[in-house]
């Protein structure tokens, strides 16, 4: 991100249309008691408009830095002392927000050459004061990798914890890990469980201090949970306690499915009420039959697609209809029928809509029915013909 630099030091007018910072005041903003810059093209108050330059990095220039400072107050007022910016390490006080934008040059280039993550931090707050993300905790999710947020929390705990509780949430058993650590099954029961319930209470303290490390990891959990729960949703109708760790592993990658598991290890170690923190796809979504959804529709339909296929099949042996008629009972669209039906116990094949599950009598039914179809034959001489092969 560029910044419009003039020959003094200055607050920020930012030019929306390239995302540039023109500079033009001279003290500390909260230090001398200025009021926040209006944005307007007068003067301001006490300094001057001088001629303009680009500076390409604007964290190598106080004046430049002090530009940004005035855009953040514009942004969240006197809370720069609140904001901490270094995610990394997660211990200690931090660099927050006032100092990296109206400290002294040479702490601040000291910190970049120390830190190894100081670049990453300094792309998230310039992509965050550029009104790129909504939050910045969405944009330090776009500068630190999940697995970088990960093991710097896990990191927080011993190499024999650290060890078998990454190993747990990956799928080992008490009796391989017992074997391997040369300990009773109970015994690697207690250590994760302990292990478990020292890092939640980390990202719970953490979190309650807004610390950038849960700020990130969290917007990652969201993102991953609503890919999981889109894909199941599309496939199962919703995603439920039961079936959510199989769907994680199944649409998610190695380590994004390592951090999703982790989560939900460690959130049964925390109190009831805190169980959806650790939980996103809790959050997301809206309830239908007993889970989550991606989808629109409501139980109220499943009820209706139920009632539908029973008013359209009262009187018969055969307990199959058109999915048209289902639909036209239902009062319900055709796709909605198709999501639904498994939820209400249905099954579809073609433009057929059955009892339960499918059944290999079903499929040669469908099969007749579409040969029978093209010589004007009604359905249950199809279903009489498949009787007759399948005794």
């Amino acid at each position: 991100m560029g910044t419009n630099l003039d020959a003094n030091t200055a607050t920020g007018r930012r030019t929306h249309t390239n995302s540039e910072v023109v500079l033009s005041v001279l003290s500390d903003p909260l230090d001398s008691g200025l009021p926040p810059f209006d944005g307007s093209d007068d003067e301001p108050e006490g300094g001057f408009i001088a001629p303009e330059r680009l500076v390409p990095d604007p964290w190598t220039e106080r004046a430049a830095r002090r530009a940004m400072g005035f855009v953040a107050i514009r942004r969240v007022r006197r809370r720069l002392l609140m904001i901490r910016v270094d995610p990394i390490p997660h211990h200690g006080a931090g660099r927050d927000l006032h100092w990296l934008c109206f400290g002294p040059q040479e702490e601040i280039d000291a910190w970049r050459y120390s830190n190894m993550h100081a670049e990453l931090a300094l792309r998230a707050v310039a992509g965050w004061l550029e009104g790129l993300f909504l939050t910045f905790g969405g944009a330090l999710a776009a500068s630190f990798p999940l697995p970088i947020l990960q093991g710097t929390l896990l990191e927080t705990l011993e190499p024999q914890p650290r060890r078998i509780l990454a190993a747990r949430v990956a799928g080992a058993t008490l009796e391989e890990l017992a074997s391997a650590e040369q300990l009773s099954r109970e015994r690697i029961r207690q250590i994760e469980s302990g292990a478990a319930e020292t890092l939640a209470f980390k990202i719970v303290v953490l979190r309650a201090v807004h610390h950038p490390l849960t700020l990130a990891l969290f917007v990652h959990a969201k993102r991953l949970a609503e890919t999981v729960l889109e894909q199941a949703s599309q496939v199962d109708g919703n995603l439920t306690d039961m079936t959510k760790r199989a769907w994680i592993r199944r649409v998610l990658a190695g380590p994004e499915a390592e951090a999703m598991l982790l989560l939900l290890r460690l959130s049964e170690e925390v109190d009831a009420d805190l169980q959806p923190t650790f939980d996103p796809l809790r959050m997301i979504g809206r309830p239908l039959a007993g889970g989550r959804t991606s989808l629109p529709w409501r139980d109220e339909d499943i009820e209706a697609l139920t009632a539908g296929f029973a008013q359209t099949i009262a009187g018969r042996a055969r307990r199959w209809a058109a999915l048209d008629q289902v639909c036209q009972a239902a009062r319900l669209p055709k796709e909605a029928a198709l999501r639904l039906a498994p939820l209400a116990r249905l099954s579809v094949r073609g433009d057929w809509i059955f009892e339960g599950r499918l059944r290999p009598g079903d499929s040669r039914r469908e099969a007749l029915f579409g040969i029978l179809a093209d010589a004007d034959r009604a359905m249950h001489e199809a279903g009489t013909v498949a009787c007759a092969i399948s005794t």
